[in-house]
């Protein structure tokens, strides 16, 4: 074997040297081999081991079906002798068929009487000032003369120009109107500026005496104390396609002062809320398109299904802090917190200004900047919900810019002092109030007296005042 370490002159040295080479060669292959080999026997194992579970999973299963046949074979003798029964109470059924005309024909025979025919209900029409009831009770009367009838209320206040007793209102006294209440004659009233508004009970029955639906056009409160009556009714509700629509409807009027407008407004929010609670009424009718809107009234009083309108949407409240500073820290740094812990949920109106833009400034980022001349115009009608000026500089909050952060379904935080806080109130926003202090003896005494506060203390805890808030807006 010696020429195996030989190369090719035939000297023995260099031969050597290439055996030793092949022979690591061989072993490098053999412990690869040895590694694959393991690698394969581990897979075996893995699937004897998937083999023995499936094996082991079927066994069970066997056992499940073997089980839910036992189950099914006792509810089918269940089935029968239900089957058994019903076929006994069918035998019974037709028996009463033969007997129940002969008992109706006995009774009718020995006690006669008069059986009325089923009566329509009346139907209540709800919805805020100025979206539109009067136009679509109109249509629907013009339409159906003879199927509806208007039921015609009373009145204490003087009658205006061109209106007509007993068309347009009973036109009554004070005294008579509240001895009537007294005896129980008026399904629903209200004292409204000094002076009695209502249903009367015989209003409605002239109605119903010929022979037709009537239909009230009454507010929320009135339909509250209808629905505590006697009388079975119907219930609709007339939304706007949004509260900005109605406030611009009310204003588009031009016969309200920004006071009554104002308080209009506020009154509709609450009248939308009543909107919104399950089961009150029948059907919630949107007027966004006339049409469409007494097409689904008209079809509610046929029984018949409404179109599917889209609802507004709902907002989110407005929060105003108030507070008396002087603590670790302010009303601005709870509002800071409040947008770091819910940045999806919190946001803020860009206000506006008189001053001259800065050099780092973006107008409708930093501020709405705008000319004196022009924020008190807006001020002076009703455009904005607070105003300040400062040195000869005006800052305010629009309602427009309040409604742009309600509509991305933000909850609008503001900072204002209290006298601010309180005519804020006065406008057509809801919102929710809290004056916040480090303790009780640092409110503020005309704070404690509006009313209008959440009062919370927390012993300078800015965690503990966000929680609170948090909690009382459910965020």
């Amino acid at each position: 074997m010696s020429w195996l370490f030989r190369d090719e002159s035939g000297s023995p040295g260099a031969g050597e040297a290439g055996a030793f080479k092949a022979i690591q060669e061989l072993e490098e292959d053999q412990k690869v081999m040895t590694s694959a080999i393991n690698k394969f026997k581990a897979k075996c194992e893995a699937l004897e081991a998937r083999a023995e579970s499936l094996a082991q999973t079927l066994e069970t299963r066997d056992e499940q079906i073997a089980k839910n046949k036992q189950i099914l074979a006792q509810r089918r003798v269940l089935f029968e002798g239900v089957s058994v029964d019903l076929a006994n109470i069918k035998s019974q059924a037709a028996g009463l068929t033969q007997v129940v005309p002969k008992i109706k024909a006995s009774v009718y025979q020995h006690a006669p009487k008069v059986v009325a025919e089923k009566k329509p209900l009346p139907v209540v029409i709800c919805g805020p000032s100025g979206v539109g009831k009067g136009t679509l009770i109109g249509k629907l009367m013009k339409e159906f003369p003879d199927t509806f009838g208007f039921c015609v209320s009373h009145t204490t206040r003087k009658p205006r120009d061109g209106e007509v007793n007993a068309v347009h209102y009973h036109f009554s006294t004070k005294e008579k109107v509240a001895a009537e209440i007294a005896e129980g004659k008026f399904l629903e009233y209200a004292e409204v500026h000094g002076n009695y508004y209502g249903t009367s009970l015989a209003a409605v029955d002239a109605v119903a005496a010929k022979g037709k639906i009537c239909i009230l056009d009454i507010d929320v409160q009135g339909a509250e104390k209808v629905k505590l009556s006697s009388m079975k009714a119907r219930y609709v509700f007339v939304l706007p396609p949004s509260f900005e629509d109605l406030e611009a409807r009310l204003r588009g009027r031009g016969t309200e002062s920004e006071e009554s407008l104002q308080k209009r407004l506020k009154n509709a929010h609450g009248e939308m809320k009543k909107a919104e609670e399950p089961g009150f009424f029948d059907a919630v009718v949107v007027n966004d398109d006339l049409d469409l809107a007494y097409n689904n009234l008209k079809a509610f009083m046929q029984g018949k299904k409404l179109v599917k309108q889209a609802l507004p949407v709902k907002k989110q409240p407005t929060v105003v802090l108030s507070g008396p500073g002087g603590s670790s820290f302010s009303c601005s740094d709870i509002i800071t917190a409040l947008a770091n812990r819910f940045p999806d949920r919190i946001g803020f109106p860009v206000c506006h200004t008189s001053r001259t833009k800065r050099d780092h400034e973006a107008p409708g980022e930093d501020y709405h900047f705008t000319t004196v001349e022009k924020m008190l115009a807006e001020v002076k009608d009703g455009k904005f919900v607070e105003h300040a000026e400062v040195r000869g500089i005006h800052y305010g909050t629009s309602l427009a810019a309040v409604h742009e952060v309600q509509q991305q379904g933000r909850v609008c935080l503001l900072d204002m002092d209290v006298p601010s806080s309180i005519k804020f109130s006065q406008s057509s926003l809801e919102a929710k109030y809290f004056y916040v202090c480090p303790t009780p003896s640092d409110a503020d005494e005309q704070a404690e007296k509006t009313n209008l506060y959440h009062m919370v203390t927390a012993a300078e805890d800015l965690d503990a005042i966000c929680k609170l808030i948090a909690e009382a807006l459910r965020l």
